[in-house]
């Protein structure tokens, strides 16, 4: 019923256009998305909590969404993940997801010119500049390699397009420059000019799970 998440992300070099540059790495803080499925509305929330102690950069990910059917529910997922990034690189990386009953662990830790992933299908050796698919910052826009947040699954990646747009979010109008990768999925990610990540999208053939940023 819903891919894996964009992430999933994550996600600082490249600038916005907008206003002026953006930030290469958004200010830290929690971000908490409403996850929107197209046929049963609201399902859930998305949050990431980022704080920067010096060169290191640590992202907390907490995902609750539950699918009810006549109150009855059909799906729920529940997923607790954190990045550790340094200068620019991910070290660290754990993930913990309850999906309809079943768990999935997922740990990665960077050693050498690689980063090494132990996932459900075994232990995999990724790039050492892979990626999550976590949008919190723009590093997945220019991510050759991506890692999927649920499954550790190792995917190649290529940007697809890119534009400027304005988003309306409650009663604003916010400049972003949007963005599609293509990976696992198609994935839509709408950066503010501090580098924020406002809204974003996984898409597949059936149907678009939007997650947007309260305000």
């Amino acid at each position: 019923m819903i891919r894996g998440l964009l992430l999933p992300a994550a996600v600082g070099v490249l600038l916005l256009a907008l206003a002026g540059p953006a930030a290469a790495l958004p200010p830290p803080g929690t971000y908490t998305y409403t996850v929107q499925h197209p046929q049963h509305g609201d399902i859930g929330t998305y949050t990431n909590t980022i704080r920067q102690n010096g060169d290191t950069v640590t992202v907390d990910t907490k995902v609750r969404i539950q699918v009810k059917v006549a109150f009855i529910p059909v799906f729920k997922l529940d997923a607790d993940r954190q990045e550790q990034w340094r200068d620019g690189r991910l070290v660290a990386y754990s993930s913990v997801t309850h999906k309809n009953g079943d768990e999935i662990r997922v740990s990665g830790h960077a050693e050498g010119d690689k980063f090494v992933i132990q996932g459900p299908n075994g232990t995999v050796a990724a790039p050492a500049d892979v990626v999550p698919t976590n949008p919190w910052s723009l590093d997945i826009t220019r991510a050759d390699v991506v890692m999927t947040s649920e499954s550790g699954r190792v995917v190649d990646a290529h940007l697809a397009a890119r534009k400027d747009e304005t988003l309306t979010v409650g009663d604003q109008q916010i400049p972003t420059r949007h963005f599609q990768v293509v990976a696992d999925t198609s994935h839509d990610l709408w950066f503010d000019p501090q580098g924020r990540v406002v809204r974003f999208a996984t898409r597949d053939e059936d149907q678009t799970i939007s997650f947007i940023l309260r305000r």
